[in-house]
């Protein structure tokens, strides 16, 4: 049995984690290029995870599922996001790091009673959408993670 403690304990560090592999793009910036495609790829994350949890806060305010005050998951749809911002900008290998993390949420979040698998799939939902339509909006060239270069297209 997980205990409750391990559950807000891995609830609260993972979306922070997140937060950070978000920031450190600028790590990878070593020329004016790399900043101006950081700086457009924090505003598109920005718009993405704001609008996302955003919705998801608003719907919790407004009941938007009656019988269920916590869909969907404000926590699960930040992972998601996040996760989902940082495969799109640098590539599916992204995948292996960001989704067992967001995965590791959903399942901390209902093991440990804070959300209900509906309100965690809502989260996810509303996590995976976001992104892809600001990256579908907006769309930019990807770097090359080792020469610092703009590319033709995702490794």
């Amino acid at each position: 049995m997980i205990s409750k403690p391990l559950a807000v304990f891995i609830c609260g560090v993972l979306n922070p984690i997140f937060s950070v592999l978000i920031l450190e793009e600028v790590l990878l910036a070593p020329s004016l290029n790399r900043w101006l495609h950081t700086i457009i790829f924090w505003g598109k994350t920005l718009l993405a995870l704001g609008s996302a949890v955003g919705l998801a806060e608003l719907s919790k305010a407004k009941e938007f599922w009656p019988g269920h005050p916590f869909f969907p998951s404000g926590h699960t749809t930040f992972a998601v996001s996040a996760a989902t911002c940082l495969i799109l900008q640098r590539g599916n290998r992204w995948a292996w790091l960001t989704v067992p993390m967001a995965f590791m949420m959903m399942f901390y979040l209902v093991v440990g009673k804070f959300h209900t698998w509906d309100e965690v799939a809502g989260g996810t939902i509303l996590g995976i959408s976001f992104p892809i339509m600001v990256w579908k909006l907006f769309p930019s060239q990807p770097i090359s993670p080792t020469k610092g270069d703009l590319i033709d297209s995702v490794e």
